[in-house]
């Protein structure tokens, strides 16, 4: 039995975040309507907020989440799990596009 509200959808999209006063770059590997899952280098830990920037059309669609697990690959952790809490009507759009595609 499925335990996601939602189904993810398989994507590859670039994203750049701050943490802190740095910016980090990562790479999306699945997302829907409340959530994503994205890889990156950058140090996050689980409770943490931070607003994704995500490219759409000519603009970036900011995206407030928070990161709810983190994957070790080795001693790195580099896969993060988000949940985002009020997604914005661009970004439900923008969803529900992948999801007429697929």
């Amino acid at each position: 039995m499925e335990k996601r509200s939602f189904k993810r959808i398989p994507i590859h999209i670039y994203i750049r975040f701050f943490c802190g006063d740095s910016c980090h770059n990562g790479l999306v590997t699945n997302i829907s309507e409340n959530g994503m899952h994205f890889i990156s280098g950058a140090d996050l830990s689980s409770g943490l907020n931070i607003d994704i920037s995500m490219p759409l059309k000519e603009e970036s669609l900011k995206i407030p989440v928070r990161i709810i697990r983190t994957e070790k690959t080795g001693n790195l952790y580099d896969g993060f799990s988000a949940e985002i809490s009020s997604p914005l009507p661009d970004y439900i759009g923008f969803i529900e596009s992948l999801q007429a595609s697929l």
